[in-house]
């Protein structure tokens, strides 16, 4: 069966509508890595992260926005689009600007722009943010970059509170709660970034001591913690090469965009890769697992057809009448 690769739709961010009830509701703030999380031993979710920032109130279940967390200034214009603003992201991904130098968050004048998008399309038309704010960081993060997103948001929106979470552990206490665990084992928590991985060990809290993760069941070891610095943009850049490396033809068309559409569709993170990749050894299961996408084409009309073949015999016919007047112009040899 052949799928026809259709590209996301283009879908710009709408204002939300701002209630009373939203007075002192937090705002969440996911910037940067939205990761997938991975807890050896224990769960394996099914969804795969991107690049995006995720932004809603803390009283919503789900996030309001989820946009890439780019900028884009066209040309002969002051408009700065953000995120989903941004009509043709593969026309123009060699123009668009990140916050981000990897996973450190350093372009402040970038993540204004990004703050100015998030607080308009959250309602909030004040001259400052009356709401506290919560927001995630990588893990390890020096203390100059958090200095300077707390100056921005402190000085220029005038945000009232301010807190941080490390979106691993934030996850794995997400985890034990809908999961309704209070004594959690010995586990790994594998936290999948855009451009780093996170390896964050955890123990089971000892209620003969204060840890600040008393409350949580869980103690992580941060000084035993790993970064490596692989992670799902890595994975979308080698699939590009391996595609434009099996299909040469189609190279300029198997764009970062495509492939990442494809890897976030069909890719899936498997507990065991060894006996994943055996099973493909089987006929009958690589037939019934094999994909096929076709790229986007528009089938020429049979006018467009004749016009190709029109030109293509003109062209003929002008190159030998040209062959024809050097051989004259030469004479017999």
């Amino acid at each position: 069966m052949v799928e026809v690769f259709q590209p996301p739709p283009f879908k710009p961010d709408h204002p939300f509508r701002w209630t009373s009830d939203l007075e002192n509701v937090p705002i969440v703030i996911d910037n940067g890595k939205f990761r997938v999380h991975l807890l050896i031993e224990i769960y394996i979710p099914k969804n795969q992260g991107a690049f995006e920032c995720r932004v809603g109130y803390a009283s919503h279940p789900e996030p309001y926005m989820t946009f890439r967390n780019v900028i884009y200034r066209p040309r002969m214009t002051k408009t700065v689009l953000v995120g989903n603003d941004i009509e043709d992201v593969d026309g123009v991904r060699h123009l668009l600007k990140s916050p981000f130098l990897e996973y450190l968050l350093t372009g402040m004048d970038i993540q204004e722009h990004i703050f100015d998008h998030v607080f308009e399309r959250l309602g909030i038309r004040s001259e400052s943010v009356s709401q506290p704010v919560v927001m995630n960081e990588v893990l390890c993060n020096p203390g100059v970059c958090r200095a300077q997103l707390n100056e921005l948001l402190f000085e220029t929106y005038g945000v009232p509170k301010l807190a941080y979470y490390v979106d691993g552990l934030a996850s794995f206490y997400d985890y034990c709660c809908r999961h309704e665990q209070t004594d959690n084992g010995n586990c790994l928590i594998i936290s999948l970034g855009y451009h780093s991985t996170h390896f964050i060990p955890s123990l089971p809290t000892c209620k003969s001591r204060a840890e600040p993760f008393h409350c949580f069941g869980f103690e992580p070891l941060l000084s035993a913690a790993r970064r490596v610095h692989v992670g799902g943009a890595h994975v979308n850049w080698m699939l590009q090469r391996l595609l434009q490396l099996k299909y040469p033809c189609h190279s300029e068309r198997i764009s970062f965009g495509l492939t990442e559409h494809l890897l976030h569709s069909y890719g899936h993170i498997t507990s065991n890769y060894r006996e994943c990749m055996l099973k493909w050894r089987d006929d009958n299961y690589r037939l019934s697992s094999t994909r096929t996408i076709q790229l986007p084409f528009v089938q020429p009309s049979v006018e467009e057809l004749n016009a190709v073949a029109d030109r293509k015999r003109a062209q003929t016919v002008r190159l030998l009448d040209i062959h024809r007047r050097r051989q004259l112009q030469q004479g017999p040899s």
